[in-house]
């Protein structure tokens, strides 16, 4: 995964009044904190520390408080962490039959960019892609530069069937997860290929999204847009660029979560409870 530039990452630091030093600092407090906390099954290593400060705006104790619930939530939320290993015959076909990617460059030099498209009407299964996401966010965690990211849905292949699959018990618990582990801010989630109905849905995103969050939603009837999110050397080829293909970004992602595949395993033993 590319990472900003340091100019880059020297301004985000500076927007919250930080310097690499001073994070660096953060992460050592948080480091010695980590070692009394016995009820976790591990020392969260120092990358992975630093991002979660990304997450938190540097706020210290409340990327305690993540960092815990990193641990804790894998059995108080044990539907969304079990069986949730990505080489799991059930999850290896949901990326077969999923276009599920990270694009490897930053738009804009900061954001990273994802994609989700079912290649067919009426296959994919809302808990397996929610699972397959926490596992890029553990790779995410420990090799990007997390600020936000931008999320594109292409609705070209969603049925009004697949979209009745996303209940509100679903979406709420994805986002107390999402946000209570990750914190990850969203700059803007693009729904291109929107049908008509989508409006039924937006409706329904507005109850149950703060508005904040909310906001950032738009929905767009072709792809057009995303010519104005990406150059044209990286937008992917399905959207008439030069990039890499939805196919080939889905073949890198598939790559990294095998790269990491010792990480999932080691995630499986974990059980923790809140001390």
């Amino acid at each position: 995964m590319d990472h900003p530039d340091k100019e880059a990452q020297n301004n985000f630091y500076a927007s919250f009044g930080k310097t690499e030093e001073t994070v660096a600092e953060d992460v050592k407090t948080i480091k010695t904190w980590l070692q009394t906390q016995t009820h976790h099954p591990e020392t969260m290593d120092d990358a992975k520390i630093r991002n979660m400060l990304h997450l938190c705006k540097f706020d210290v104790d409340k990327a305690k408080e993540r960092i815990d619930n990193y641990y804790t939530f894998r059995t108080k939320y044990s539907g969304f962490f079990s069986d949730s290993n990505p080489k799991l015959p059930v999850l290896k076909t949901e990326m077969d039959i999923v276009y599920f990617c990270f694009h490897p460059k930053l738009v804009g030099g900061i954001h990273r960019a994802f994609f989700v498209k079912p290649k067919e009407k009426n296959t994919y299964t809302p808990i397996n892609v929610t699972k397959l996401c926490f596992s890029v966010l553990e790779i995410r965690l420990q090799e990007d530069f997390m600020v936000d990211e931008v999320l594109i849905i292409d609705m070209s292949t969603f049925s009004f069937l697949d979209l009745c699959k996303l209940s509100p018990r679903l979406l709420i618990t994805t986002l107390k997860i999402y946000r209570n582990i990750f914190s990850m801010r969203l700059n803007r989630l693009y729904l291109i290929n929107s049908p008509s109905y989508i409006t039924i849905w937006m409706s329904l995103f507005k109850l149950v999204f703060p508005a904040k969050i909310f906001n950032r939603f738009q929905a767009h009837k072709d792809s057009e847009v995303l010519k104005e999110v990406f150059p044209l050397e990286d937008l992917p080829q399905d959207y008439g660029g030069n990039g890499p293909s939805l196919s080939d970004l889905t073949d890198i992602t598939k790559n990294k979560l095998a790269e990491y595949q010792e990480r999932f395993d080691l995630l499986d033993t974990f059980t923790t409870e809140k001390a």
